[in-house]
């Protein structure tokens, strides 16, 4: 009989691409023009992992984000088409602003034709099946597989909350800030030891190509993995990090040097995870040492053995969803003076006038009346908030669906049980930033951020503990 201790780990791995069309709006408030050319296409690539009986899959998407109610429809998709239950996928989006925005954000009213509004519906309708259909391709793709993970390091990238003189907290740069600079690589080989994919994972905003670009693009996500896979032959998906208060270490670059520079900071980091996925070893292993004799020379070499089939790996997944508050809203009174307020802003801004000057006046007017609608409905002020674990051997994924701090990914790193802890936010879907308590205190465009979130409310200081404690939890339970 075989041994039932023997891992019968299988995976299978697939990628579509799916750029649209120039011209279309890119996501942003401070845009001035729609789209005008395309840098690299967007990917969707697609993992697929099981381990007696337990199915997980995992799809990378190049996107800004979803909110979560968008991202749970491609899940529900997915499970469909490959009968696997929606709460064992994990949907992770890159982040990166060159991309356009689902309709459900609100980032096309006020300033969109009907035209462009039923462009974009049909994006990303198209995008949820290009998601399934590269999904259903990594299952049929399955093969016996090996997993294990290793960690590297990137200084690609800086903490951006930086303080003027004047006491203000803007977007910058901030060197002496906390920053995460771990590259987490899982490598995924077949039983020869030839990589099948490889997940790798770093925080960092993909806003080289900013607000002002008018070019379609995964930013630094496309060139770092074009650089990974052009050494290891693996397909790759990337994972973002803990990244909402961390920029390029270039910070956002205005003109034609944008290119280059996400060209050149995606290569570095690529050729950081690829040095790491080199010094992974799945299949062979050194041995004792032997000496043989040449007619020159007295040399010692390493005897290399076959790694035996190890016992069963250990992929698991578990989910837990917190009800978080939010916080106290105005009465619907203040509320409503508010939408007047904003309502005149609005109208004084000319027809003629910049377009990000629309976007901004058009997106506070939204806010406020969504501030309005929840101040006279009432109810309670908290949000479901889902946290997804995924066991990969020795290494864990915490899905996150927020702009997460990276004190809080690095909180969760330190308490971890897994010697590589893969902190993935803007997974499965996106609510807001999610600060830390002491930002709070220090202000900054972050604190507020759920009113461009177009969300009633915002968390309180109170989430970076209560994450913190339910992200531990869940791995301990898959520890």
């Amino acid at each position: 009989m075989p041994d039932s201790t023997v891992s019968d780990l299988v995976a299978g791995v697939s990628r579509e691409t799916l750029t649209p069309r120039v011209g279309m709006r890119l996501a942003g408030s401070l845009r001035d023009s729609l789209s005008g050319g395309i840098h690299q296409p967007l990917a969707i690539s697609a993992l697929y992992l099981s381990e007696s009986g337990h199915e997980v899959v995992i799809v990378a998407c190049d996107l800004i984000l979803m909110p979560p109610a968008d991202a749970w429809q491609i899940r529900l998709a997915i499970g469909e088409a490959l009968d696997v239950p929606a709460e064992q996928i994990l949907v992770a989006f890159s982040h990166s602003h060159a991309t356009p925005s689902p309709v459900s954000w609100g980032e096309y009213d006020y300033v969109a034709t009907a035209e462009e509004r039923t462009e974009v519906e049909a994006f990303f309708e198209t995008y949820k099946i290009a998601a399934v259909t590269a999904a259903v391709a990594a299952q049929r793709k399955a093969e016996p597989a090996r997993i294990e993970s290793a960690v590297g390091k990137s200084d690609i990238n800086v903490n951006r909350r930086e303080r003027r003189e004047d006491g203000q907290m803007i977007l910058g740069s901030n060197p002496s800030g906390p920053a995460d600079r771990e590259v987490g690589v899982v490598r995924i080989d077949s039983e020869s030891g030839d990589p099948l994919s490889i997940l790798f994972n770093y925080a960092c905003h993909p806003d080289i190509l900013g607000p002002k670009s008018p070019l379609i693009s995964p930013d630094f996500v496309g060139p770092a993995r074009d650089a990974l896979e052009a050494v290891t032959g693996a397909t790759s998906l990337f994972l973002q990090g803990a990244a909402g208060d961390i920029y390029p270490c270039t910070g956002i670059v205005n003109g034609d040097a944008g290119v280059d520079v996400a060209n050149r900071l995606g290569h570095r980091l690529g050729a950081e995870a690829a040095r790491v996925s080199e010094t992974i070893n799945t299949h062979r292993e050194p041995d004792e040492r032997v000496a043989w004799i040449s007619t020159n020379s007295i040399t010692t070499n390493w005897h290399y053995r076959e790694r035996e089939r190890p016992s069963r790996i250990g992929l698991t997944s578990s989910r837990v969803v917190l009800d978080l508050p939010t916080r106290p809203l105005p009465s619907a009174g203040e509320a409503r003076e508010l939408v007047e307020t904003r309502s005149r802003e609005r109208d004084a801004v000319p027809d003629d006038a910049a377009l990000s000057q629309r976007l901004i006046a058009s997106r506070r007017l939204a806010w406020s009346r969504i501030q309005l609608e929840a101040a006279e409905r009432g109810g309670p002020n908290s949000l479901d908030v889902e946290l997804q674990a995924i066991r990969l051997g020795d290494s864990a994924i915490i899905a996150i669906p927020g702009e997460l701090f990276t004190e809080i990914g690095l909180a969760i790193k330190k308490a971890s049980p897994f010697p590589n802890t893969i902190v993935s936010a803007y997974s499965n879907g996106v609510f807001f930033y999610i600060p830390t308590e002491a930002a709070f205190h220090d202000g900054g465009y972050e604190v507020n951020s759920h009113q461009n979130y177009l969300r009633a409310s915002g968390p309180t200081s109170d989430w970076e503990r209560r994450l913190v404690q339910s992200a531990t939890e869940l791995l301990q339970s898959l520890a």
